[in-house]
């Protein structure tokens, strides 16, 4: 368990409003996640806030020794408030988009034993095999998008330069679906979502690290950190790959579950350790 300063805990609460919609005042008791919103609406089912305010971003040297050049410098990022979902999004979510034409099919397990759709009892597993196309598609049509990499990277670390999204504790199964063990904490594949809820970050978010490497907006550049914008950054304008966060089951912990680390790939790529979650704004 996280100790009370680390954990985020909303209040809902209905403040009646002249002439307008009732509004959502949101609370939480996390003084380095954000200190008071209100918000014009309720928080989509199945999303958390992440109230707007600044964090550093990058590699922290004072709680990380793995930092890569792709993580450096360690800088002050601002970002507006947004809703993220709390699980990557599952297998069962995105057979309701291809179902409905507002998506395409993904690779199933008969180009790939380890891909999640079209398996029985895979419903609640995080999909995977998508290319970034795919994820975008998704999340287009659930009336969402994907997160910035600087919105990924708050939500999975909250605003106190935490190694983890679960803090400074060891990577281990305790806390994600990693390569330990054998492949997937000794399972082939990926786990339910949300079955590791002691790694959940400090906005209570599931599977940041672990289960599928996740889609991001951004193109990737190694060295964007450098001079990217201190107010929302979108990433570069243009690129090859884009950027994946996270982590997955077949990561090792020497590797990946860190909550600055960054990967890429070729956007046409889809593998059985690559998946997504959507973002949204405000209004």
């Amino acid at each position: 368990m996280r100790g009370l300063m680390m954990t985020v805990v909303a209040l809902l609460v209905l403040v009646p409003a002249a002439g307008a919609q009732n509004k959502i005042e949101v609370k939480t008791k996390c003084p380095q996640c954000g200190t008071h919103f209100v918000a014009e609406a309720p928080v989509p089912a199945g999303m958390a806030l992440v109230p707007a305010s600044s964090f550093k971003m990058g590699c922290n040297k004072k709680v990380d020794q793995e930092c890569k050049d792709s993580e450096k410098p360690y800088h002050e990022v601002y970002l507006s408030s947004f809703f993220i979902d709390k699980t990557e999004v599952t297998v069962n979510d995105y057979a309701q988009c291809f179902e409905a034409g507002g998506c395409t099919k993904p690779l199933t397990a008969k180009e790939n034993q380890y891909c999640n759709y079209g398996q029985e009892f895979r419903d609640h597993h995080p999909i995977n095999c998508v290319e970034w196309l795919q994820a975008n598609q998704y999340c287009q049509w659930a009336g969402k998008r994907l997160p910035t990499e600087a919105e990924w990277e708050k939500s999975a670390r909250g605003t106190d330069g935490r190694k983890h999204p679960w803090g400074a504790e060891k990577a281990s199964c305790n806390f994600a679906i990693l390569g330990i063990s054998g492949q997937g904490c000794g399972k082939p594949g990926t786990w339910k979502t949300c079955a590791k809820i002691k790694g959940n970050s400090p906005y209570d978010l599931c599977d940041m690290v672990g289960n599928v490497w996740e889609w991001v907006s951004d193109w990737y550049e190694e060295d964007y950190y450098g001079h990217s914008p201190k107010m929302n950054p979108r990433g570069p304008r243009t690129g090859k790959t884009h950027v994946l966060r996270g982590g997955a089951w077949t990561s090792k912990l020497s590797e990946t579950p860190r909550a600055s680390n960054r990967f890429f790939f070729m956007p046409g790529s889809s593998l059985a350790n690559f998946g997504f979650r959507c973002a949204a704004d405000l209004n």
